[in-house]
């Protein structure tokens, strides 16, 4: 459980310094009249997904983009499944050595 509050802790400190990068690029851009992309953003439209990373711009076809998420979701689902089935085993394996046990 620890594990799971430093995770999120982590991530929520990362999001926060992302935004406030992303508030200075927006700042320095309206102070000196140019036009700096933020640090990282998402934009869509009808066909494509713009991905922004270091003012960089990267477009991806949006139907790849959601085979891509679908079978990735898809990939969790099986290796929970079998990471479920392989604890199980092992405490039923560990529940018989405690009986020969005694």
């Amino acid at each position: 459980m620890r594990r799971l509050y430093r995770t999120l802790l982590v991530l929520t400190i990362l999001v926060l310094v992302i935004l406030g990068l992303n508030i200075s690029t927006q700042g320095m851009n309206s102070l000196t009249l140019s036009n700096q992309k933020p640090v990282l953003g998402f934009e869509t439209d009808a066909e494509e997904v713009n991905i922004i990373t270091l003012g960089e711009s990267r477009s991806y076809n949006k139907q790849q983009v959601m085979r891509n998420i679908i079978s990735t979701g898809q990939r969790v689902q099986i290796y929970t499944h079998c990471g479920g089935e392989y604890v199980a085993r092992k405490v039923r394996v560990i529940k018989e050595w405690l009986l020969l046990l005694i």
